[in-house]
């Protein structure tokens, strides 16, 4: 809660899984009614270099608060993930672009 508000994290996905975390706050919440507001998006900062991808994950234990942050490793096994799914979004384009001319 921050001023009587409830505010809870959510994840960024729109560059990159688990890309940012993004304050969600709600402005009206009735059992009639819902209405939130999306903040800026939470980064990870440069000294926290080498996990500067991004962050997935905010939560409160306590005292204390955990923040999942995300650095990703090059390997053979994460290369063939990519490939195949720069593949698929060929795939998607191509078959969106001939569905558009008839």
């Amino acid at each position: 809660m921050i001023d009587g508000r409830i505010v809870l994290p959510v994840q960024d996905c729109s560059h990159t899984y688990g890309g940012a975390i993004r304050p969600l706050t709600m402005t009206v919440l009735t059992t009639e009614a819902f209405s939130a507001e999306v903040g800026d998006a939470l980064v990870a900062p440069a000294s926290c270099a080498p996990f500067v991808e991004g962050l997935h994950t905010l939560a409160a234990a306590g005292p204390v608060t955990l923040v999942d942050m995300k650095r990703t490793e090059l390997s053979l096994h994460g290369l063939s993930i990519e490939a195949v799914r720069e593949v698929r979004k060929l795939g998607r384009a191509i078959r969106t672009r001939a569905s558009a001319r008839g």
